[in-house]
């Protein structure tokens, strides 16, 4: 779907979420200059298990994969990886994160929905090279690691690109990490192209 405005964002419909998560959600996606810009603001990954490792003291790692895709979803022609700590400060009732893995950088007193909106703000994909005429898709990816204790060392040095491949290529464990996946519609980047300002 196209927006008729041009200057707006190209809002997609997401097709599809993980067992047990099934819901429509709208994801934007817009391009600047050019790279694409991915907003999901009905993806609440700031939720419930997750939540309430938060709440009772615990950072939690929020592993993200943003991918375009193509072939019906069968092909992966670029994709982009981070990673995210949050905790929770119980006075103020606000979030911290830190992005761990490129250009490392935090925010604090976000609410809920700000600390998941910054993650996100943090992806942008280069179409350099992607076709301009073929149907594509967006799927973003989160898993949120089990919480660990203020007290323990941090570790994310070690991350590397190759064990966030691992990690969204193997299925999730039953009573493991918590995880969501979001689609979008199919598009064209000729179509964003002609939308853009």
């Amino acid at each position: 779907m196209h927006s008729g405005t041009a200057g707006l964002p190209v809002a997609l419909l997401l097709l599809a979420a993980l067992p047990g998560l099934a819901q429509e959600v709208p994801v934007q996606v817009q391009l600047a200059g050019e790279r694409l810009q991915v907003t999901a603001p009905s993806l609440h990954f700031v939720s419930g298990k997750a939540l309430e490792q938060l709440r009772n003291g615990n950072t939690v790692a929020f592993d993200v994969q943003v991918s375009v895709l193509a072939d019906s979803r069968q092909t992966v022609l670029r994709r982009a990886f981070e990673r995210f700590v949050l905790s929770y400060d119980v006075w103020e009732e606000r979030f911290s994160v830190a992005r761990m893995r490129t250009g490392r950088s935090s925010i604090a007193h976000l609410s809920a929905r700000s600390a998941e909106s910054w993650c996100l703000d943090k992806f942008s994909l280069l179409t350099t090279g992607l076709p301009p005429d073929r149907q594509l898709w967006v799927r973003i990816d989160v898993r949120a690691q089990e919480g660990r204790s203020r007290q323990e060392p941090d570790t994310e040095d070690g991350l590397s690109l190759a064990t966030l491949i691992d990690l969204f290529s193997r299925p999730g464990r039953p009573k493991g990490d918590v995880q969501w996946r979001a689609e979008s519609a199919p598009f064209q980047i000729a179509s964003l192209r002609r939308s853009s300002p």
